[in-house]
């Protein structure tokens, strides 16, 4: 019988993790080419993008989303959790992830860019 280890199972998950970034990464460098991030800044964001939103989704397509929303009407991520609302609205599951992805961009497009301390 073939037994995984645990060492092996983190490097696939490692390597899975690299290959979403690099394709997210090729994907918003044409969909937001009118934000001012070069390629290192976008890949960094995206790293800490891809960290915060798998707090609330496991779904590649869901991050992507929801990466999009932040770096578009947030202007990315800082050092700062998102506020309150925005959390309640992201932890919502109760709801499906394309309802809370919604309900978070209609938030983050209606001016409530502030971060919470």
């Amino acid at each position: 019988m073939l037994t995984i280890r645990r060492e092996q199972m983190r490097a696939f998950a490692a390597q899975r993790l690299g290959g979403f970034e690099r394709r997210l990464l090729a994907s918003l460098r044409d969909r937001l080419a009118d934000i001012p991030l070069d390629g290192v800044q976008l890949e960094a964001q995206l790293r800490l993008g891809v960290a915060s939103g798998s707090r609330f989704f496991s779904n590649e397509a869901d991050l992507a989303r929801y990466a999009e929303i932040v770096l578009r009407h947030l202007g990315g991520w800082t050092a700062e959790d998102h506020p309150r609302p925005a959390l309640e609205m992201l932890q919502a599951n109760a709801l499906p992830p394309c309802k809370r992805l919604g309900n978070f961009e209609r938030w983050a497009r209606s001016g409530n860019k502030t971060h919470a301390a």
